[in-house]
């Protein structure tokens, strides 16, 4: 949420970004279909971190990560391809099955970012619950089209329960698997946290965010990023409301600018 590593593919900093990352996070690997990458490396003012350390190879095309299609079972992985059923074709009628992925790393929690869903809108549903069984909290349910849409576990895994019905049928869905840092272990944002009595909350957020700042801190400019470093989001701060009602589930970065201070806290949009 302070210090980011930006990895673009290419040859500089105009390439396309791949990711942003910040905090720590395991077996995340990068292949440029360019031939090349270019990493740039932001740091604020304070609290370093042991940064990275990767392994550099060379290959004639990029490998391909696993690709699960609705396994039916629990997978323990930190990279990989999440599919329905049908893989590239449609899902099959009467599916009534349930997946589960875990980080492989156990200090980390689970990401899954949906580049599509397209389920059949009111009769076929894709649910997704926030733990290793569908006995936990269900995050989200789907039914319809969706583009670039993510899910984060707070408790490690995630369980998606897939349920069609009698007729039509759709391209249903593809995501990618990733892990990161379990948040509630980093020590040093809580501290700096504290110190600057910066908070937002809830977080996880469904439309309504509070920024929770004493009167001297006043935010001169708040503004809320997409993890490709896009402006989404330039709200006015109303008695320490701000709205984020009409942006899709995922994951962003919010910026508060303090007199010469800019601070920056993740912030998780899932309902």
């Amino acid at each position: 949420g302070y210090d980011f590593l930006f990895v673009h593919d290419g040859a500089d900093t105009s390439a396309a970004l791949l990711d942003v990352i910040s905090g720590p996070i395991h077996g995340q690997r990068f292949c440029s279909t360019s031939g090349c990458l270019t990493f740039r490396f932001f740091s604020d003012y304070s609290i370093q971190g042991a940064g990275w350390e990767a392994g550099i190879s060379c290959y004639a095309d990029c490998p391909q990560d696993s690709s699960y299609q609705m396994p039916g079972n629990r997978v323990n992985t930190c990279h990989g391809t999440f599919k329905d059923t049908g893989g590239d074709l449609d899902y099959q009628n009467f599916e009534d099955t349930v997946s589960t992925f875990c980080p492989s790393s156990t200090d980390s929690l689970l990401k899954v970012h949906f580049q599509f869903v397209d389920i059949e809108s009111g009769y076929d549903y894709l649910y997704i619950h926030d733990g290793p069984t569908t006995a936990f909290p269900i995050m989200d349910s789907l039914d319809g089209q969706f583009v670039n849409i993510e899910y984060i576990s707070t408790q490690g895994c995630l369980t998606f329960h897939f349920i069609s019905d009698f007729s039509v049928t759709r391209p249903g869905w593809e995501g990618s698997i990733s892990c990161i840092a379990d948040t509630s272990l980093d020590v040093g944002l809580v501290e700096v946290t504290q110190l600057l009595a910066f908070k937002v909350y809830p977080n996880p957020a469904e439309r309504t965010v509070w920024l929770d700042l004493p009167t001297e801190h006043r935010p001169e400019g708040i503004l809320l990023y997409d993890l490709r470093g896009q402006l989404v989001l330039r709200p006015e701060r109303s008695n320490g409301a701000i709205d984020v009602g009409r942006l899709p589930n995922g994951s962003y970065i919010l910026e508060v600018h303090i007199k010469d201070q800019i601070l920056r806290e993740q912030l998780v949009i899932s309902r």
